[in-house]
C-alpha cells in the first residue's frame, strides 16, 4: 500500500528536487513554487524562466543518471527527476511537464487525497 499523500518527508523530497533543478537551470528570471488544492487533490507546481527543455530531451530527463548539459550549471548525477517520478508514482500521483525552449518549464505534481 502506498504511503499517505500527506507524508511530509515524501512531499519534501519532491519539492526540494524540483526547486533545486529549477534554480540550477535558471540564470535569469524567477522560480515560482505554487501549492494549491484542486478537485482531484493537491497540486504542486515549480515553474522557472530557464532555458526550457527540447522535445527530444523531455522523456530522457526522467531516466536515472540523465541531465541536460546546459553551460554553467552545477554538476550533479542526474537522479533528482528520476527520484521525483518514483516518489510521485509511489504516492499514486501524476507528474507532468510543460516547457518551451527559451521560455522555461513548469513541473506539475498532482497528489490525490
Amino acid at each position: 500500500m502506498p504511503p499517505a499523500v500527506t507524508d511530509p518527508r515524501l512531499v519534501r523530497i519532491v519539492l526540494v528536487n524540483l526547486v533545486v533543478n529549477a534554480v540550477k537551470y535558471t540564470e535569469q528570471g524567477a522560480v515560482r513554487v505554487t501549492v494549491r488544492h484542486a478537485a482531484r487533490g493537491h497540486v504542486l507546481e515549480v515553474a522557472d524562466t530557464g532555458p526550457g527543455i527540447d522535445r527530444a530531451e523531455r522523456a530522457r530527463i526522467f531516466e536515472p543518471f540523465q541531465q541536460l548539459g546546459a553551460p554553467g550549471t552545477a554538476p550533479g548525477v542526474g537522479l533528482g527527476l528520476s527520484l521525483v517520478r518514483g516518489v510521485v508514482e509511489a504516492l499514486g500521483g501524476e507528474l507532468s511537464l510543460e516547457t518551451e525552449v527559451g521560455r522555461g518549464s513548469t513541473f506539475r505534481v498532482l497528489l490525490r487525497g
